[in-house]
This record gives structure tokens, C-alpha cells and sequence, in this order.
């Protein structure tokens, strides 16, 4: 997950920076028109003087210090995030603006007006298209990396501090994980497991006590063998004398 939003923040960001040197160039086009033509500066001219420098030099900023420095203050989230909604905040008065003075001035559309101001309403028009697509793509991608680093936050996971690159979202949380008990019959079943060999070998072990073997009144006793030992019975060599009535 962390790669894939590595790859839309450089997506993101290279492309606004594009077209804020784009609504550069065509705000300096336009102003030079106004002054030449219209004899001043209006103060939507100025305002998009301001704002495509300053997202242009925070987004160089963020985008180059980030790429030859690890752990960077400018690349850290909470950085990123913050700046990114200054800038789609300043943004979106850019496209306000233009599209006022767009339907303020040229409420017919471009091609109703003489050549000159139609060079003049395709570029205000321009700029109009480009600030909207900054600002959706700077607000989309700083919205859903805000909320991705709450919900990692939440989990235990601390990602403001780090950079888009070293950050990991999809972390389990740390909440969870916890080992439940053996269930009592498992339990039981495994001690019973344990019991029952002693008991069977108990069982098959013969039990061999001290008899007395008579044979007509004469006997004689077999001592207990050790342990593992075999049974030896031995017999004696002579019958035994009978008594005499």
C-alpha cells in the first residue's frame, strides 16, 4: 500500500507543479496585456502572480529534498499534509476568481468577441481549467493521506513523523493479536494422554509375588526376579521322598 501511495504522491505533485508553471506563464501573459491595454493590473492577475510562485518553490521544496534526503522535515506527513492544504486552499480562490471574471467579462463564450479579446478569454479560461485540476488533485491526495495516517494512528502505528516512503498503513493493528487460552477439553484430553501410559504399563507388568509351588506337601519358593530379568525356575535334580506309613 505504501508503494502505490509513493507513486500517486510523486503523480500528484509533479503534475501540479506542471501546470502551476503553466498558470505562471499564462497569468504573465495576461498581465502584460492588461498593462499595455487596460492600463493596470487586475487583482486576479495578482493573485495567480502569488500563488503558481509559491506552490512552484513548496512544491520543488518537498519533491527534491525529499528525493536525495532520508527522513527530511519536509517529507514527513503531518509536513506534507499541511502544506498541501495551504496550497489547495489558495488554489481554489485562483479558480473562484477566474471563473468570475469569466462570466463577469465573457458571458458569451470565447468566440463571441474580436481576436484580441479572445486571445484575452482563452487564456483567463486556461487558467480557470488548470487551477481546478490543482486543486482537486492536491486536496484529493492530502485528504485521503490524512485519513489513512488517522486510521494507521488509531491502530497504534506512528506515521506522522515519518515520509510517504517509509511509512507502513497497512500494518496490523496492534491491538489485536492477542493469544486466547487452550480450550479446557483440549486441555483435559492432553493431560489424560499423559496419565494414561504409566497406568497401561502398570497393567501389563506382571505380578510376580513369592509362591509356594507344592507337590504333594513338599514346596518350594521362586524368589522375585529384577527388573527386566528373566524368570528362571529351576527344578530339583532329585524326586523328593515321600513319607512312609
Amino acid at each position: 500500500m505504501s508503494v502505490i501511495v509513493y507513486i500517486a504522491r510523486y503523480i500528484v505533485l509533479g503534475l501540479s507543479l506542471i501546470f502551476a508553471v503553466a498558470v505562471l506563464g499564462l497569468s504573465a501573459r495576461t498581465t502584460d496585456t492588461s498593462i499595455l491595454f487596460l492600463g493596470g493590473i487586475a487583482p486576479f492577475e495578482i493573485i495567480n502572480l502569488v500563488v503558481a510562485p509559491l506552490t512552484i518553490v513548496a512544491l520543488s521544496i518537498i519533491l527534491s529534498v525529499g528525493a536525495f534526503r532520508q527522513n527530511a522535515i519536509t517529507s514527513m506527513i503531518w509536513v506534507e499534509v499541511t502544506t498541501l492544504s495551504i496550497l489547495w486552499a489558495t488554489w481554489v480562490v485562483v479558480a473562484v476568481f477566474a471563473t468570475r471574471v469569466i462570466n463577469f467579462n465573457f458571458p458569451l463564450g470565447c468566440s463571441a468577441y474580436i481576436p484580441f479579446y479572445l486571445q484575452l478569454c482563452s487564456q483567463i479560461t486556461a487558467i480557470q481549467g488548470l487551477s481546478w485540476t490543482v486543486f482537486v488533485l492536491l486536496i484529493g491526495y492530502s485528504v485521503i493521506l490524512g485519513i489513512m495516517a488517522c486510521v494507521a494512528t488509531s491502530r497504534g502505528i506512528p506515521v506522522w513523523s515519518k515520509s510517504v516512503k517509509d511509512a507502513t498503513f497497512s500494518h496490523p493493528s496492534s491491538n489485536q493479536g492477542v493469544q486466547m487460552p487452550p480450550k479446557p477439553e483440549l486441555q483435559a484430553n492432553h493431560q489424560h494422554a499423559h496419565l494414561q501410559l504409566p497406568q497401561q504399563a502398570n497393567h501389563q507388568q506382571p505380578s510376580l509375588q513369592a509362591s509356594a509351588l507344592q507337590n504333594n506337601g513338599v514346596g518350594y519358593s521362586v524368589p522375585m526376579p529384577p527388573d527386566g530379568a528373566a524368570l528362571a525356575i529351576s527344578t530339583p535334580n532329585q524326586t523328593p521322598a515321600y513319607p512312609q506309613v
